[in-house]
């Protein structure tokens, strides 16, 4: 997984109103979006950061 990647999406993300506005729309297509805007993600890598963060979210 391109971890380092998908945390430069997020951040970029964060910054950007125009993404903000893209991943907010209804079935958003993230991995085409953070193509779109020059990174390297895959679905898996959104399924497994998905995971991870339900799991850290469940012990907290």
């Amino acid at each position: 997984m391109s971890y380092e990647q998908l945390k430069a999406f997020v951040a970029k993300v964060k910054q950007d109103k125009t993404l903000q506005d893209q991943v907010k729309t209804e079935n958003a297509d993230l991995v085409s979006i953070a193509k779109a805007a020059g990174f390297s993600i895959t679905t898996d890598d959104l399924r497994i950061a998905y995971t991870e963060w339900v799991k850290d979210s469940l012990v907290s």
